[in-house]
């Protein structure tokens, strides 16, 4: 290898690390600064799934009853999943796959925001 080449790879290596480093940050100042992302999913959730997310215990579809686990609305849309809408499906597909691969990548030592 020439002193050119070697030169060009450490650079592309030192460049590769600040964009990486760089976007992990970006991603998580975002994520956990902003709620706008939360309130949306929140929305949507509200829109298309009252009946489970009812605070009321007269409009909800879920009465309260003792179990192991508590019937929580996050819970209860979980345990419906085959009835809950596509938008439903997507928004609590997307929190658990990030939650999921977060967990995994973050316990190998691999970078995840």
């Amino acid at each position: 290898m020439a002193a050119s080449d070697l030169q060009m790879v450490a650079h592309f290596a030192l460049l590769s690390r600040f964009l990486a480093v760089f976007f992990q940050v970006i991603t998580r100042f975002l994520a956990s600064s902003s709620p706008v992302l939360y309130w949306f999913s929140a929305h949507l959730l509200q829109d298309k799934e009252p009946g489970h997310l009812a605070q009321d215990s007269a409009t909800s579809s879920y009465p309260y009853t003792f179990s192991i686990i508590p019937i929580k609305p996050l819970t209860a849309l979980l345990q419906d999943w085959q009835r809950c809408s596509l938008t439903a499906r997507c928004v609590l597909g997307y929190f658990l796959l990030y939650w999921f691969l977060g967990l995994a990548l973050h316990c190998n030592f691999l970078p995840w925001t």
